[in-house]
């Protein structure tokens, strides 16, 4: 099933939908809010499309998907090949009026991600700086990885397009 279709269902405003993914049950859009402010609270993905802005998602493994099933907590789940459907009135909690807080929750989770990727990259910086041996590379080379290191750091965090004008290098 195309990601268009997958977005086109979770945007249902009566019905949740998952889609199994592998080993994982994946999550997007409305059905995703829903699911995560009412059953169990997931990490949310920002993803980038091609065409321009974002889609998000969330997912869990399909064994704890099936356990609150076990448990009650999500209710008469029907499940045809890789797509769970679900009406949000046959549920313990919550009910289709429940969309009033999902542009604010958007907005959040789209924040929290950008956070994190942000928090990523700067770990990704300091892995470069830690794994940086300065004994194996020439001034030119060192010169220019403190200047990316420098310019990565003025820059918020903002990731900089390495110039990799020391690749053809060898070392002495």
């Amino acid at each position: 099933m195309e990601r268009s279709e997958k977005l086109r269902l979770s945007a249902a405003p009566d019905s949740g939908y998952a889609f199994r993914e592998g080993l994982f049950i994946r999550l997007y859009a409305q059905s995703l809010y829903w699911f995560a402010t009412h059953v169990r609270p997931l990490k949310v993905l920002a993803l980038p499309v091609k065409k321009g802005g974002t889609i998000l998602c969330g997912g869990l493994p399909t064994r704890s998907f099936e356990a609150l099933q076990q448990e009650g907590r999500l209710c008469g789940v029907t499940a045809e090949h890789a797509l769970f459907h679900w009406a949000y009135e046959a549920q313990p909690t919550g009910s289709k009026e429940d969309f009033g807080g999902y542009g604010a929750w958007c907005e959040a989770a789209l924040a929290a991600a950008a956070q994190a990727q942000q928090a990523t990259e700067g770990r990704d910086i300091l892995l470069e700086i830690r794994n940086f041996n300065l004994m194996d590379c020439t001034p030119l080379r060192a010169m220019n990885a403190i200047h990316d290191w420098r310019e990565y750091l003025l820059h918020s965090g903002k990731k900089q397009e390495r110039t990799e004008h020391h690749q053809g290098e060898t070392s002495p």
